[in-house]
């Protein structure tokens, strides 16, 4: 039957013929596309990345896509360089937490957005430069033009390089009015709503 689960950690209990760099016992990442939530999944070979020793099966299960989709939309689509102001809405979730450390290890100024404080701790242990602990959407105009400032002031003068958005909604439009001359702004999810 179908299962969910697109990426996966785990031990090597068979080979199959012909496979090679891989041994019965070795620690694994792979990338099924689903089945990942059973007991055991077949992945090709090429889809299988060993995996360190002293690194917990939880972390290498949600390494590749999450690590993947930050580098290839900050440096991909982003075209991040060092000394960029990364904004990342959605920061203390693991996508937002990706982008905080890859925008960090990429030489640049990482700021994220997150809707609590409990959340803007994990953001500052992730790395984060700064926290803006904006309120619940929906807004009206007044409040969008609040959370706007919001960004605007930890942005600075020039604002933003790269808005990392994670969240849609409401708060996108807040962040646009924030962004820097030239600027990308990366929809990366939306489960906040679609930005008008």
């Amino acid at each position: 039957p179908f299962a969910p689960g697109g990426e996966v950690a785990g031990i090597v209990d068979s080979i199959g013929e012909g496979v090679e760099g891989f041994a019965v016992g070795d620690r694994v990442i792979g990338l099924c596309g689903n089945g990942g939530l059973t007991e055991k999944v077949a992945v090709a070979a090429f889809n299988c990345f060993k995996m360190p020793d002293d690194m917990p099966f939880a972390d290498g299960a949600s390494l590749l896509m999450t690590y993947g989709t930050s580098a290839h939309a900050l440096k991909d689509r982003g075209h991040m360089k060092e000394g960029d102001s990364v904004l990342v809405l959605g920061g203390a979730g693991g996508i937002g937490i990706s982008a905080i450390e890859l925008a960090k290890a990429y030489g640049g100024r990482a700021i994220a957005g997150v809707s609590s404080e409990a959340k803007a701790q994990i953001a500052r242990e992730a790395g984060a430069d700064d926290v803006i602990v904006y309120p619940y959407q929906p807004f009206d105009k007044d409040q969008s033009k609040a959370v706007a400032e919001m960004f605007k002031e930890k942005g600075g003068k020039d604002g933003y390089n790269i808005i990392y958005d994670t969240v849609g909604g409401d708060y996108s439009e807040p962040a646009v009015r924030s962004i820097a001359w030239e600027g990308k702004f990366l929809v990366v999810g939306f489960p906040a709503g679609i930005a008008k």
